[in-house]
Order: C-alpha cells, then sequence, then structure tokens
C-alpha cells in the first residue's frame, strides 16, 4: 500500500517517511480480514489522520501509528461505514478535540475505542459526549475516569465501583456533564456522587429537590456536610415500602441470553446490592446491575443454590428462609423479621434475593427480574 495524493501536510510527510512499516502493517490486515480494501484505508487515512497530525509534535508519530492501526482494525471489520458510525465519530470528531491530551499517551484512544465498541448503540453518544467536554481535560488520566464514570452511566454497570472511585480526579462540571446532570450547579457535584454511592438504585435527581441544589450552591461546608449525613442515613434493615427501581434482563431472541425464566440464587455472603447471579435452565449467570443499566455474562464457575419463594401450602408462622431471616411467599408476601409486607405485583414470584433493604424477585413467566428498592425522601 502507498500514500495517496489526497493525503496532505504533516500527514502526507508522516506516510512517506513510515512508508514500508505501514505497507506491512496493511498486509499483515488484509490477511487477517479480506475484505480490507486499500483505497477505503487511503481514503480514511486522508480524512482522519490530517487533523491528528499538527506540526509534528512531540507524541504526533505515536498518535498517528495509533490511529492507522484502528483504521485498519475497523474498516476490516466494517464498523467505519460512510454513515456516522460511533468509531467514525470517535476517530474523526473527538479525537481532534482532545488532540493535546492524546499526544500525552496515544494509547488512551484505543482504550476509548474500546468503551465505544462495548458500548454498542450507545457508543455515538458516548464519544459526542466526551467531545463535548474535551476542552476540560489536561491529562489522559482525566479522559480515562470521564470515560469510565460516562460508560456506566450509559448502562456498561460493570463500572460503578471503579467510575465512583476515579471521578474524584474529574473538574466538578465534567462529574455533572457525565452523569447527565449538567444543569446542576457545579458545587453540587460531590452530592451527585454521594447519592450514587449511598443508593445506586435512585437516581440523583429524584434525591434534591430543585430548591435544594440552589440554596447549596452556595453553602457553608458545615451544611453541606449535613445534607451528606441525610443523603446517606439507612432506610431500614429490610424492605419496607420499597418501590419498583428497575428490571434486569430480556428475553430470549430480543438481545437476552436466557432460555428460560431465570430464578435468582443465594450467595450468602457475596450478596450485594448491585450483583446478581440466576440460573436459567442448567447455566448461572451474573447480572451488574444499578439504575442506569445492567449487564449480563456466563458465570459457569458459580455454585449457588436456588432460592425460591415459599409455595401458599407451606405454615407462614415462624417460616424463615435459608437465610434464616426472610422469606417471599409465591403471592407476594415478605416476611421480614416479624414484619409482613405485600408486593402484589409479585403474585407469580418464582424466586427471589434480599440485600438489606433492596428486593430483587424473578416471575415464572417472565425473563426479568424486578428491584424493589427504598422509595426515599427527596431533600
Amino acid at each position: 500500500m502507498a500514500d495517496g495524493p489526497q493525503v496532505t501536510g504533516a500527514a502526507r510527510e508522516w506516510l512517506t517517511a513510515r512508508r514500508d512499516d505501514l505497507n506491512a502493517r496493511y498486509r499483515a490486515a488484509r490477511r487477517r480480514y479480506s475484505k480490507l480494501d486499500a483505497q477505503a484505508v487511503l481514503n480514511l487515512s486522508a480524512e482522519l489522520l490530517p487533523p491528528l497530525a499538527g506540526a509534528g509534535e512531540a507524541g504526533s508519530d505515536a498518535l498517528l501509528s495509533s490511529v492507522f492501526d484502528l483504521i485498519l482494525l475497523h474498516a476490516g471489520r466494517g464498523m467505519l461505514s460512510l454513515a456516522p458510525s460511533p468509531m467514525r465519530i470517535l476517530l474523526s470528531e473527538t479525537a481532534p478535540k482532545m488532540r493535546g491530551v492524546l499526544l500525552q499517551r496515544a494509547r488512551t484512544l484505543s482504550e476509548l475505542s474500546n468503551a465505544v465498541e462495548h458500548l454498542r448503540k450507545r457508543g455515538g453518544e458516548f464519544a459526542r459526549t466526551l467531545s463535548a467536554m474535551a476542552s476540560q481535560f489536561q491529562t489522559p488520566e482525566q479522559v480515562r475516569a470521564a470515560g469510565v464514570l460516562l460508560a456506566w452511566r450509559l448502562g456498561e454497570a460493570r463500572l460503578r465501583e471503579q467510575a465512583l472511585g476515579s471521578a474524584s480526579q474529574l473538574p466538578n462540571s465534567v462529574v455533572l456533564f457525565a452523569l447527565g446532570l449538567e444543569g446542576w450547579p457545579e458545587s453540587t457535584a460531590p452530592l451527585a456522587l454521594a447519592s450514587l454511592i449511598g443508593d445506586a438504585w435512585c437516581h440523583p435527581r429524584e434525591r434534591f429537590r430543585p430548591q435544594t441544589l440552589l440554596n447549596l450552591s452556595s453553602a457553608p461546608r458545615a451544611k453541606v456536610l449535613a445534607v451528606l449525613e441525610k443523603l446517606n442515613a439507612p432506610v431500614g434493615a429490610y424492605p419496607a415500602a420499597g418501590k419498583l427501581s428497575a428490571t434486569c434482563g430480556e428475553f430470549a431472541g430480543f438481545g437476552g441470553r436466557f432460555l428460560e425464566p431465570p430464578k435468582l440464587l443465594y450467595v450468602g455472603k457475596n450478596t450485594q446490592r448491585h450483583r446478581f447471579w440466576v440460573r436459567s435452565g442448567t447455566e448461572n449467570f451474573r447480572i451488574d446491575a444499578d439504575i442506569f443499566g445492567w449487564v449480563c455474562r456466563p458465570d459457569p464457575e458459580a455454585d449457588y443454590p436456588v432460592q425460591e419463594t415459599i409455595q401458599l401450602s407451606a405454615t407462614r408462622a415462624g417460616s424463615t428462609s435459608v437465610s434464616g431471616k426472610v422469606v417471599l411467599y409465591s403471592d407476594g408476601e415478605l416476611i421480614a423479621d416479624g414484619k409482613r409486607e405485600r408486593f402484589d405485583d409479585l403474585r407469580d414470584a418464582s424466586s427471589y434475593c434480599v440485600v438489606s433493604d433492596l428486593l430483587a424477585a424473578t416471575g415464572r413467566d417472565s425473563f426479568r427480574i424486578r428491584i424493589y428498592s427504598p422509595a426515599r425522601p427527596a431533600l
């Protein structure tokens, strides 16, 4: 492969200087992707390399090399079509806007490429949102932290802990923008994060009244700390006045993985509010989930028993579940520590899992897991 006349400036100089190496890389990619077209690579190089070439500053060579490899990879896989595909948006719109940071660490662009691919239909939104925040990034570490936070908000539930842990590296404005809270006062970003740390089954918009946000935008530190204390106050040990917060899972054949309605497993000390295990047929799966979305993956190593609801023929008085504290009957009645609560839409419940103040349950004829969490009052 040789460079074409349509590539200009510093990008053309780079292509010319690296001709033999780039041709070898193209041939290797062509062996892997039989439909990879030389003219398509030239056209994409002419479009994508010049905005990133600059004047050949330090780091330019590594950045252009990274972009060229991404062109070979994604053109070979058909992910750089003429339509505004998510990957094309990343390379043509987002990358030039954060060129200064990418010059510091070219590998950052490959990491963003992986995120776009994993987010699938929301990959374009990921790329464009990063593009809108690009001017606020000073370091590759900030780009990575913002990318993790944004990917979590767009549904990559496995990133919740990492996202909340690294958000402190970011300016408040970036935190709010990544969380879709760009209308909030910048000083309230720590409150948004604290609300999600305390309960990621309740959206920050549900936790604060607009007037409260306005009052806190210039409030003294003591007042903000008092709000934080109220924010994370526990509601109770068991589900009470719960609301349907989300559903996880889909029908088989429509993006789901389950061949038959799943049942929740009892995992003992491994239980947590944002991770569940289920069995569908003979396969076990792990589900990471929160208010922003869910991710389901097979987990063949999981070896936990199904926690089925108690049938109505059983005696309710003094009944206990496998945990010895909480039991859900098949008619939707929950008995927890001597207290009773009825969930009318769980009359068909087949299995359940209780974690502190959260209840997850499956139905006999549904592929979805229903999540009930406390109805927390807005501050």
